[in-house]
């Protein structure tokens, strides 16, 4: 089963405290499926993202939200230039990337980018 990350604001008196809870989550329906994909050969905002996700265990964003049950929106993402910022991975842990670019020049062969009906 999945995990899915269940954030609430508990107040007890002058104190307020985020509490995050896993639970198991299983979709209803099948992730869509990629009708295709292409190797990355050299770093663009999309083959960061791509590789955000794939070091997360998903193929991209479409398969994450769809598993883990939000949306686009939802994704937690750094303010200043839209990066990832924080992704629960298939194992239930929580994976933390930094401000700035994560995929290297020499991990860019091991980021796929998918796409889907002949788009993207």
């Amino acid at each position: 089963p999945l995990h899915k990350a269940v954030v609430s604001t508990q107040s007890t008196g002058d104190y307020k405290r985020r509490v995050v809870q896993l639970r198991s989550y299983s979709p209803t329906t099948p992730a869509p499926q990629p009708s295709g994909l292409v190797r990355a050969t050299c770093w663009s905002e999309e083959v960061e993202e791509c590789y955000r996700f794939q070091t997360a265990g998903y193929r991209d964003v479409r398969e994450y939200c769809h598993l883990q049950g939000v949306t686009e929106e939802e994704v937690k993402r750094w303010p200043h230039n839209g990066y990832i910022k924080m992704l629960l991975s298939r194992n239930g842990a929580f994976i933390y990337f930094n401000k700035d670019r994560e995929c290297q020049d020499k991990d860019l062969h091991k980021c796929k980018i998918f796409n889907y009906n002949g788009t993207e």
